[in-house]
């Protein structure tokens, strides 16, 4: 759900793939295993991520995406989200 499509669908995403990840990791996103994404970066670091909510939510595609845009993770999300399984957390830093 996660692969080519996404990466197709945002303009350059031709420069973009999933085949440098883990190979755990990358199974267990085509297997559609993640229902939630949590993103935390904060400033300029979370405009993709907010990005990638909206595209989600535009395309009505039923997966749970929060943005955090803060130091405390603790504060915003809930440990028990983040050790469930089915949680993808990214942490995303852009420095400039």
């Amino acid at each position: 759900m996660l692969g080519n499509p996404l990466f197709e669908s945002i303009l350059w995403g031709h420069e973009y793939d999933l085949s440098r990840l883990n190979t755990d990791l990358l199974q267990r996103i085509e297997s559609g295993q993640f229902k939630r994404l949590v993103f935390y970066g904060m400033g300029c670091s979370s405009v993709v991520s907010d990005i990638v909510k909206g595209f989600f939510l535009n395309e009505k595609i039923p997966l749970h995406v929060q943005v955090i845009n803060d130091y405390d993770l603790d504060w915003f999300v809930d440990r028990n989200v983040m050790k469930d399984p089915t949680t993808l957390a990214n942490i995303v830093c852009y420095s400039g």
